[in-house]
């Protein structure tokens, strides 16, 4: 593989990569991976797939309950595949296998169905009940490459309170139940994101234009509506569908520059992303006698060239902006779970097992150092 063996070595070689390809892809083995020239693989207990699969976990040293990593890594070592190829052949594999929830794409009929989805009629939306916030300077505050924006905020401060106003897609609206759209999208889950690539829950049609809240389109989302006292108290809430109009789509670093500047955005907005930051100041006070923890992390990038290699990992920086967001997605997601116990006594929760007490152990052992 490294071009140091002599010639025979290396056809074989490549056999052996053809093999280990067509296994990854559920393809027919090449004719040449055979015993004899009437194509047998076994003989007695001797069998010529399965050795080639353990040559694939001797040569990489990688040890999982199957060998597909082992395969994988060292197509990827070779440069028969980069990582973008890899994860594409690999999601097409699982697909034709009928075990991948994740497929990459739409089928024609579902992305067509999406592509003649309506844009959404303001004027009929308030007649059947919808609240009409388009006069409110929403805004959205994304990474930079972020596409489909499913969230937008705004804040009013008086004297003595903050209403907070989290605005959420409203996707239930155009994914009717029943639909071969909300079946697809129920297999899937979740959209997935990779470092270069995202395999979306919708088709882009909804997901990064008709559900998503781009500056001046009015669109349909479901609101959190809180009110806090001057200390950050949760005083009432409420959950209602309305329509709206972002006024401006923002990014975290141009939020932490306005915030450092006071100065650059209109007057109805600034005043919104000043209620904001003056309420986020105030949640992260109490946060302690909510029991949080204090964790400082930030997501590493990945800076992949057009091969699909990576070039750098890139660490952001961590900004004020990513904490504001961070806290008011988080109170309203408490306001939500109070609302689903309210009313339907039950909510949708994540418990974690109790950790092993050897690995406790150790834990305690090392902050103690």
């Amino acid at each position: 593989e490294d071009g140091t063996g002599n010639d025979e070595d290396l056809v074989l070689y490549a056999l052996l990569e053809d093999v280990w390809q067509a296994l990854l892809l559920k393809e027919p083995l090449p004719k040449a991976f055979a015993l004899d020239g009437s194509g047998v693989r076994t003989w007695e207990g001797y069998d010529l797939v399965r050795e080639a699969k353990r040559c694939a976990e001797r040569r990489s040293g990688l040890r999982f309950r199957d060998n597909e990593p082992a395969m994988s890594l060292l197509l990827l070592t070779s440069g028969r595949w980069t990582v973008r190829e890899l994860l594409q052949n690999r999601l097409l594999a699982r697909r034709r296998d009928g075990v991948n929830p994740f497929p990459d794409t739409y089928d024609a009929g579902l992305v067509d169905h999406a592509d003649h989805l309506a844009e959404v009629d303001g004027a009929r939306e308030v007649a059947k009940g919808r609240t009409d916030l388009r006069h409110l300077p929403f805004v959205t505050i994304d990474p930079p490459d972020a596409k489909d924006f499913d969230d937008a905020i705004h804040c009013i401060y008086s004297k003595s309170s903050f209403t907070l106003s989290v605005a959420i897609a409203d996707v239930a609206e155009l994914v009717q139940p029943g639909t071969a759209l909300d079946d697809e999208a129920l297999n899937r889950g979740t959209s997935i994101y990779f470092p270069s690539k995202v395999i979306p829950m919708l088709p882009e049609e909804i997901s990064n234009d008709l559900c998503s809240l781009v500056p001046n389109q009015i669109r349909n989302v479901v609101v959190c509506e809180i009110t806090f006292s001057e200390i950050g108290e949760i005083q009432n809430y409420n959950f209602f569908e309305a329509r709206i109009q972002s006024h401006k789509r923002m990014t975290y670093a141009e939020v932490d520059k306005f915030l450092a500047a006071g100065s650059g955005l209109e007057s109805n907005i600034s005043n919104s992303i000043k209620s904001l930051h003056k309420l986020t100041k105030v949640l992260l006070k109490i946060r302690g006698k909510r029991g949080a923890l204090e964790i400082e992390s930030q997501e590493p990038l990945l800076d992949i060239n057009d091969e699909g290699k990576v070039k750098k990992i890139i660490l952001p920086e961590r900004l004020f902006s990513h904490r504001m967001v961070e806290e008011l997605m988080l109170v309203a997601n408490v306001c939500a779970a109070n609302f689903m116990n309210k009313y339907y006594n039950f909510g949708v929760y994540r418990i974690h097992e109790e950790p092993d007490e050897l690995k406790l152990a150790s834990l305690k052992k090392f902050f103690s150092l």
